[in-house]
């Protein structure tokens, strides 16, 4: 395999990783769980195989094309793990205040009445 076959290999994988980052990104703002564990299924395919192609490519081969998209690459999935932790911090404090609401209730559970003592020694 030439370089420029490996470069054009490696420059249409990092562009269809950016792709599946903003599919990931649309996904985390609509709460498709489904959807984002198959895009990170994809995802980790495409890395693996860029992995590959860079750590069989020659030092110095890689070019400035593809530096500048791994940076945009990187920045995209940042704001995607951003947008996964306030998604993850706004559940837990639901949790949070679900549990507390819960157990507000267990307190104000009425005890059972008690039946009158009719055969009590004091009568």
């Amino acid at each position: 395999m030439g370089t420029d076959h490996k470069k054009t290999e490696l420059m249409s994988c990092l562009r269809s990783w950016r792709q599946i980052i903003r599919k990931q990104a649309r996904s985390v703002e609509a709460t498709s769980l489904d959807e984002l564990r198959d895009l990170t299924s994809q995802a980790s395919i495409l890395q693996a195989r860029i992995e590959e192609i860079i750590g069989t490519s020659a030092p110095g081969t890689i070019g400035e094309e593809a530096i500048t998209l791994l940076g945009d690459i990187s920045a995209e999935h940042a704001e995607c793990l951003r947008m996964l932790q306030q998604g993850t911090d706004k559940l837990k404090s639901d949790l949070s205040r679900l549990k507390k609401n819960r157990a507000s209730l267990n307190g104000y559970k009425q005890q059972p009445s008690r039946q009158p003592r009719i055969m009590s020694k004091l009568t």
